[in-house]
């Protein structure tokens, strides 16, 4: 796997109205995504910086790892007080042919995690998530 940091406020929002326009052109039938059609809606959050945790082409253990990865690197991010966020609506685009040219993604990668990096403006409270069902599986 690759990291691909692209940075500029202004650069991350110009893709982020490139990636609403992308998906919204590409939905599938039946199954609209909602977000392309908030107008506040902003992509990159105005964040300063995205890292892209990209999977080599061909390697069906590279996501897994590329999704571990992230995680560490989030967790190594708040440690030095900086705030991040897992964006998943910039993925179709960032996986267009097209757009990961343009970008100058390597050609033996493919985006698989998109990460946004800042100093927070605000620490928002959590919202409290239900905690998972667990099966203690007996052999039978």
């Amino acid at each position: 796997w690759a990291l691909c940091v692209i940075e500029g406020v202004e650069r991350l929002a110009r893709y982020g109205a490139r990636a609403r326009q992308f998906a919204r052109d590409h939905q599938s039938e039946g199954h609209p995504w909602a977000w392309t059609e908030q107008p506040d809606f902003k992509v990159f959050w105005d964040a300063p910086a995205l890292v892209l945790f990209c999977a080599q082409r061909g390697n069906p253990e590279a996501p897994f790892d590329c999704c571990r990865a992230a995680q560490n690197f989030m967790l190594a991010a708040h440690a030095r007080s900086l705030g991040t966020c897992w964006v998943g609506a910039p993925l179709p685009w960032l996986n267009d042919p097209g757009a990961a040219e343009e970008l100058g993604l390597p050609d033996a990668f493919e985006p698989v995690v998109a990460i946004i990096v800042g100093h927070p403006a605000e620490q928002p409270p959590g919202s409290p998530r239900p905690r998972p069902t667990v099966f203690w599986c007996a052999p039978k």
